[in-house]
């Protein structure tokens, strides 16, 4: 019998076991289980803070600098207070796994798992046809979405990245590129960004917020124009490739799975639905969650409403699936005309009502009023159609 099962062991899972031994949980008995051993680098992740993190010293590279550019609008731009920052997998896994290895109270299995469920107050997971019982799973599986919901918006967001090497000096590892509009859209969003390790050595990622993904021939199709016709590079060595998918979907997603699971991660809702930032959501869900168990002896903390953030999202995402104004152009209208502290603040929902206010009023009007109306069309009216019993509809 474990006191907590963490059912995925990637970054909401490690994230959760590493704080769990930092606490005065640490003598809890912890069982780790995936499919993947997690040694490759197979994925990166990069965020803006002003804050330290639990992970400051696997920091692989920092930025005080971040370069925007868009048809309309381009700019190196001055992070102070803020830093963008980068986390390779391998790193994360390696560190996290090491301190959990050291615990004999924390075990590995590896293996599929094919279902969860609360059963006489605990909680029951099956690992390869093998049964374990813990006190609480963490699920941190991918969601399933099922069948599409009438309102809501999906999109994932996709890329492909290289690590390249060049014999000349050709990067400033001093500016990462946040964003790079100036490629056809193709009638969806596409971008490029640029994480500069040296003056030789950079990741260059191809982005698209869609709802289908591409051929995979596609993706290298467009890596190597950019880097030949934007970036004016024609020697190059690839090093790494990566390669993900983020879904950026405005349905709400349940972190009450059951009595006794509970869902973290993406599957806990903690992917921004505009933008596909994860990382840091899942350390503040970590810490809410801890926090939780030392005082309630339970994980069910209480979730603090986001609910403007989240329509702001369901608009964004409104505009992108009917396409009614250009998202770079919003991105670019963003950045020209606000402070990068305040344009992080929105995009980290941590801004003030009033920064909100004065953000949105500056977007042009009618792609989002149509949007707005749009949302509330679909998720107000036509549910009530569906669910109102139908004599008090006529």
């Amino acid at each position: 019998m474990y006191d907590f099962i963490m059912a995925g062991s990637g970054c909401a899972g490690m994230s959760l076991a590493y704080s769990l031994i930092q606490s005065s949980l640490k003598d809890k008995k912890i069982l780790m289980i995936d499919k993947d051993l997690k040694q490759q680098n197979d994925r990166t992740w990069c965020f803006w803070t002003n804050e330290s993190t639990y992970f400051d010293e696997i920091i692989y590279k920092t930025w005080e600098k971040i370069c925007f550019q868009s048809p309309k609008y381009s700019s190196l731009i001055q992070l102070h207070p803020y830093q963008y920052k980068m986390i390779r997998g391998v790193d994360f896994y390696k560190f996290c796994k090491d301190q959990l290895l050291a615990m004999p109270n924390v075990h590995f299995i590896q293996g599929e798992i094919q279902s969860m469920q609360s059963v006489n107050q605990a909680a029951e997971i099956v690992v390869d046809g093998q049964p374990f019982q813990g006190k609480w799973i963490f699920n941190s599986l991918p969601p399933s979405f099922g069948q599409k919901k009438q309102g809501y918006h999906y999109f994932k967001q996709h890329f492909k990245g290289w690590i390249i090497e060049t014999p000349n000096k050709v990067f400033d590892p001093t500016a990462a590129t946040f964003m790079d509009f100036r490629i056809e859209q193709e009638k969806e969003v596409r971008f490029f960004y640029i994480l500069p390790f040296s003056e030789t050595k950079a990741l260059i990622e191809f982005t698209l917020f869609s709802e289908e993904l591409l051929e995979p021939e596609s993706y290298t199709y467009h890596l190597e124009n950019y880097i030949r016709e934007y970036m004016q590079i024609t020697q190059y060595q690839i090093i790494e490739e990566e390669f993900g998918i983020i879904p950026m979907v405005d349905r709400p997603l349940k972190v009450r799975e059951s009595d006794y699971i509970l869902n973290i991660g993406t599957a806990g809702g903690m992917t921004k639905a505009s933008s596909g930032y994860t990382f840091l959501n899942i350390q503040r869900q970590v810490q809410a969650i801890i926090q939780s168990l030392e005082k309630n002896k339970h994980p069910f903390y209480a979730e603090k409403s986001q609910n403007r953030f989240r329509l702001y999202d369901s608009m964004l995402l409104n505009v992108m699936a009917y396409r009614r104004y250009e998202t770079r152009n919003i991105f670019a209208n963003l950045f020209r005309r606000h402070p990068v502290d305040r344009a992080f603040r929105f995009l980290d929902e941590k801004s003030a009502l009033w920064e909100d206010i004065l953000i949105i009023s500056q977007m042009p009007p009618l792609p989002f009023l149509s949007a707005l109306g749009s949302i509330i069309w679909q998720r107000l009216y036509i549910e009530a159609y569906f669910l109102l019993p139908k004599k008090i509809l006529r």
